[in-house]
């Protein structure tokens, strides 16, 4: 499947492609937690278009678990909080995931943005290779021998005195993998939530704002986040 197609924002509950009652869970643990909240506090909080949250809301007044609240003073949407049965319900759903996030893509969704996504697709030249070390005092020979093996999309081992730079040459061989990729928040494996996202190893390429911005102009899926292209160095000492 093509990118563009895995990166679209669902526009129904069947295309989000997760179990309802998950997703029912999922609302009822946010109202939990945030009290009194609009159709658009919790369409931010969950990452999905209002109108499949205002279809799972109306469900849940049907089942008396939520009730509408008027709008406070300068706003212009309905609030919603939860009954007694409601937070009944809410304390069930934390009991089963302590999950409390934005939606999560299906297992087969990720594995379908790893496919899109993999550094097999990425062309890495000798021009590009020497552009992204053009700063860098390295030896030319070098430079031979990780274009082939950064090519071939497999394991590579750097192996040298300690010093020597093996951790700065990795992250700029890393910067000819190609651009930066959409990574999930969190993934769902049938009715377990993994969160996915680490601040620690994946750096956003854009602000909150900015990020705004390029999802309203792309309409992209706000369940994943663009982010530079993450590495992992692993190091030891072969003695």
């Amino acid at each position: 499947m093509l990118l563009v197609e895995l990166i679209k924002q669902p526009r129904s509950l069947e295309e989000t492609g997760i179990d309802s009652e998950l997703l029912v869970d999922l609302i009822l643990k946010h109202l939990y937690e945030g009290g009194e909240l609009d159709l658009s506090q919790l369409a931010d909080r969950m990452a999905l278009a209002g109108s499949i949250i205002e279809s799972i809301l109306n469900a849940l007044r049907k089942d008396y678990k939520v009730e509408v609240l008027s709008a406070k003073t300068n706003d212009t949407g309905l609030r919603y909080r939860l009954t007694d049965v409601g937070r009944s319900e809410a304390k069930h759903a934390f009991l089963r995931s302590g999950y409390l996030g934005r939606t999560p893509i299906t297992i087969n969704h990720y594995r379908q943005l790893v496919t899109a996504q993999s550094v097999f697709n990425c062309s890495i030249s000798k021009a590009l290779l020497k552009a992204n070390f053009a700063d860098v005092v390295i030896e030319e020979n070098l430079l031979a021998q990780l274009g082939p093996a950064l090519h071939s999309g497999r394991a590579i081992m750097v192996y040298g005195i300690a010093g020597s730079g093996k951790t700065f040459i990795c992250q700029r061989m890393a910067r000819s993998l190609g651009g930066p990729i959409h990574l999930p928040y969190a993934i769902c494996v049938g009715h377990e939530i993994i969160q996915f996202f680490d601040p620690q190893i994946h750096h956003p390429v854009y602000s909150v704002n900015e990020k705004a911005d390029y999802q309203f102009q792309t309409q992209s899926d706000k369940r994943l986040i663009l982010c530079t292209r993450p590495v992992a160095i692993s190091g030891g000492e072969l003695t």
